[in-house]
């Protein structure tokens, strides 16, 4: 398990190197927004593939962040209806 301290660090080396199959990206992804403030860390972690787009997009909507949420469809030019 990633300790909080070293969680930015860790985000930042798995999207460098391609590791994310080796890692909870989910749970990182909720760390990095919830207990680290670092929302622009966990979207870039999750720009390399499709699934990880919607997992974040997923994970702002259950932190109720639809805002957030809205803005990262847009981003990332999803379409809004895959989205309810």
């Amino acid at each position: 398990m990633i300790n909080d301290s070293d969680l930015v660090g860790a985000a930042i080396l798995i999207e460098e190197f391609k590791f994310h199959s080796e890692f909870d990206i989910s749970d990182i992804v909720v760390r990095l927004i919830e207990d680290a403030g670092k929302m622009d860390i966990a979207r870039k972690l999750c720009e390399g593939s499709m699934e990880l787009k919607k997992q974040f997009i997923d994970i702002l909507v259950s932190l109720k962040n639809v805002k957030g949420a809205v803005k990262a469809v847009k981003d990332f030019r999803l379409e809004p209806v895959d989205f309810p």
